[in-house]
């Protein structure tokens, strides 16, 4: 089919296609340049959460480019020997400290040794008494069946708690074991307990050991109610064992109690009491001979004097009360006469002929 368009026609429309063309190209060329440089920017000025940091360091003042002196100046003589000195010192000071721990641990063990020694020795006294008594039981069954006692009195040894005495009232009461005794004193640590049980004693109700062990048990607790009940049963029965026990324990008593602890030992300057003094000067008890010797060396010239201000305390009465005399302790002279011979290295020999010549000077003296 032909063309109608004329040659004008067909020009125009060539002219338009080619400005179209061209239209849509440059469009296309400014969008694309457009979305570049968003991309860029995007790019360039996005956020940096990194700290700035100055690639190396910035100084006003440097040493570069100039001549430094170094100098070692080491400790002076007099200061290396206060060093040595302080750390001898130091070293001196846990020594010290680490010996003190070590005694103070070997005393510990020490007291434990103790205490189980005489938890042995009380347990192997119950178990003995209660030997003795399934004993004496088994004797008083076996007499029954022959028909030797009459059943009331086999009625009344039926068992260990069953021990009676009479109280002068015709009355029977039962005799108070030792752990009775103990759980009385603790629960109730009053003096009229310690009373009671110090006049059991003297009954024979308590046994000397078992008198000593509740002493020594109640010196052994930390609190101070109980250790001066201690000290009281130790003052209230006088033996060798309890002058032994004054002794070793006043160092570890309180202060406030030093004084009753001093005032017991003087009441074996009494005449019933001086023949502990010669047994104590008998024994190898260093510390026991040391106190007594240095007790009579201080006492005797005193009571010479008629000084018996050593025996004033309250309670106890006037100085009038006490009938003691230096003749009383001629006994002491064979004990001391013999420990004045002895050789030792303690110094005890010298001291015991200082009191041999003091009560032989004294006697002499009393006689003329």
């Amino acid at each position: 089919m032909g063309s109608n368009l004329s040659k004008a026609e067909k020009f125009l429309f060539i002219v338009a296609a080619v400005a179209i063309t061209a239209f849509v190209g440059f469009f296309a060329f400014i969008n694309k340049k457009s979305m570049s440089d968003k991309f860029n920017f995007a790019v360039e000025t996005g956020i940096n959460y990194k700290m700035a940091r100055p690639d190396q360091a910035f100084s006003e003042y440097t040493l570069e480019g100039r001549e430094v002196d170094q100098v070692y100046e080491g400790l002076t003589p007099e200061k290396k020997k206060e060093i040595a000195k302080k750390k001898a010192a130091a070293a001196k000071a846990k020594a010290k400290v680490a010996a003190k721990k070590k005694e103070d641990d070997k005393k510990k063990l020490t007291q434990a040794k103790q205490k189980q020694a005489r938890d042995s020795q009380l347990q192997a006294l119950t178990q003995a008494r209660q030997n003795e008594l399934k004993k004496l039981l088994e004797n008083q069954k076996a007499k029954n069946q022959s028909g030797d006692v009459s059943p009331t009195y086999a009625t009344q040894v039926s068992s260990p708690e069953n021990t009676v005495q009479d109280d002068g009232t015709g009355k029977s009461k039962p005799k108070k074991s030792y752990a009775e005794w103990r759980s009385l004193i603790f629960s109730s640590p009053t003096n009229e307990n310690i009373g009671l049980f110090v006049t059991a004693f003297r009954k024979g109700e308590v046994t000397a050991t078992e008198l000593q062990a509740m002493a020594q048990d109640l010196l052994d607790q930390n609190d101070n109610t109980l250790k001066g009940l201690g000290l009281a049963i130790l003052r209230s029965a006088p033996s060798l064992q309890s002058l032994s026990q004054l002794v070793h324990e006043q160092a570890n008593v309180p202060a406030a109690f030093q004084s009753y602890v001093e005032a017991a030992l003087v009441n074996y300057f009494l005449p019933q009491n001086i023949t502990y003094l010669k047994s104590a000067l008998q024994t190898r008890d260093q510390m026991l001979l040391s106190k007594v010797l240095s007790l009579l060396q201080t006492n005797l010239p005193r009571i010479s004097q008629n000084d018996f201000s050593m025996f004033n305390e309250r309670g106890r009465g006037s100085v009038t009360d006490v009938n003691v005399s230096i003749q009383s302790f001629i006994v002491l002279v064979p004990a001391l006469t013999t420990l004045s011979s002895s050789n030792d290295e303690t110094g005890l020999a010298g001291t015991a002929q200082q009191v041999l010549s003091l009560i032989q000077t004294y006697n002499n003296v009393a006689r003329n």
